[in-house]
Parts: C-alpha cells; structure tokens; sequence
C-alpha cells in the first residue's frame, strides 16, 4: 500500500477490529476512488486488509507488538518514483501550455527558437514537478521491518489526514496493551478533517480542472492558428502572425 493516501470513514469500531470505507487520495490532495480497509487481530499480530474495486489489492499480517510509527510515506518504494516519473512529465507539459498560450499561439509556435525556449520550460518543470509530489507525500503508518516488495524495508499504509493516521497509531498502541485494548480510541471521522485538509482537497481539484481545461483551449487555438497558416515554426512569418494573425503571402 504505498500509491496515495485514505481519509477517514470509520464504520464500525470495537476490541481488536478496526473497519473503514475510505477515499483514496492521489498526492494528498486529489480524491480517486473509494475502498475499504480494515485491521484486526489474529493471533497475536494485526492483520491488515485493502480492497478497491471489488478486489483484494493488498493483505499483510504484522506483529501487534510492533506499534507502527506515524511518518510520511518513506522514498525508497521504487513503485511510487517510477510512477511519479511520468506523471510529473504529464504535468510539466499540461503546466507549460499556461506561458505558451499566455505568450500566443502565433509566437510560441511560431519560430523553431521561440518552440525550443517553451521546451525548455517544459523539461525544466519536469524534474519541479517530480520534487513537488516527493512533497505530498501522504502521511501514514509506518512498519519497519516488515517488506513490501516495493523497495522499502517496511510497510506503509497510507491516509489523507495526519491526525487520522495518529488517531489509528493510538487505537493500535491501545490494542497492543493488553490492559487498555478495550479502550482504544477510534479514529477521527470525517466531519472532524482539518480544514487544511479539505483547502488541500479543493486546491488538488482545481489545479487538475485548470490544467486539462487549459490544455484543451490550447489545442483549439493551435489548431485554429494551423488553420491560418501560422503556429509552423516558420520564422519568416513570425512578426506577419503575430501583428494580423496571419502569414506574410508575399514575403
């Protein structure tokens, strides 16, 4: 479990058992789907399942005694960098068509320089985005020593909320001790989420509606520039295309 992180929805909290349906969250910040999580013990060790989808995509058993820390999601999962590689890419490039058709259509398109500079800003972004999603990384339970097969010398299970994640590190350091598992707290429910948490949410949704709405007006107005004669890297008709909108026809 070490793509993104859950936000709470506690359905049914008692000795030893622990069940949820949450949200999965993409960088913190985007919802992506629901699931179900669940943690309960058996003999002697919590048992940890996720399912999404009607399908069971993870399931470990890890020893009660050792109480997971509440930390980030570690870098080492090879998993998560291989994935973030090409989504920064994605992102870097949804991110460069702002100052591209902030500069025009008819200008950024419209000279073999004036292209590579707005590549330049794109391969520049790349590696700014890549760095800013080893940022989000979600908060979560922690288990060392335990592998994931994913590069890291532990298990992560993930949430949205770091006071939700610390709420299940208590209910877990609770069930550990044999003389208060009874009354281990339960995990905050949704309506208590931190306000950042939710600006966080808003914020991650908004930056995903801008960028794919700005990507599809670029695509209409390179296409309606192409249509004109301009946007071909042709810098004989860079100053024409930019002052009418269209080329010099007798240059």
């Amino acid at each position: 479990m070490t793509t993104a992180g859950f936000a709470a929805g506690v359905s049914d909290v008692r000795y030893g058992e622990l069940v949820a349906h949450p949200f999965l969250f993409l960088y913190r910040c985007i919802p992506v789907q629901r699931g179900s999580l669940k943690l309960d013990i058996v003999d002697s060790s919590m048992h940890i399942r996720w399912e999404m989808c009607c399908c069971s995509c993870a399931s470990v058993r890890i020893e009660l005694e050792a109480v997971p820390k509440l930390s980030r999601q570690p870098i080492c999962s090879w998993f998560r960098l291989i994935r973030d590689l090409p989504i920064a890419f994605l992102a870097a490039f949804l991110f460069h068509l702002i100052p591209s058709i902030i500069w025009g259509a008819e200008v950024s398109l419209g000279s073999p320089a004036n292209h590579q500079l707005m590549g330049v800003v794109w391969f520049v972004g790349w590696p700014v985005w890549f760095l800013l999603f080893q940022l989000l990384r979600p908060w979560g339970l922690y288990c060392p020593g335990t592998p994931d097969g994913l590069g890291c010398t532990g298990t992560f299970i993930p949430f949205a909320s770091h006071a939700h994640a610390k709420a299940v590190v208590e209910w877990w350091a609770a069930a550990a001790d044999k003389n208060g598992a009874s009354q281990a707290p339960p995990p905050l429910p949704p309506a208590e989420f931190a306000p950042r948490d939710v600006a966080c949410t808003v914020v991650g949704l908004a930056v995903v509606i801008a960028l794919v709405a700005n990507a599809l007006a670029t695509a209409v107005v390179i296409q309606s520039c192409m249509s004109r004669g301009c946007c071909f890297d042709n810098a004989t008709t860079l100053d024409s295309c930019r002052n009418t909108g269209y080329p010099d026809l007798y240059q």
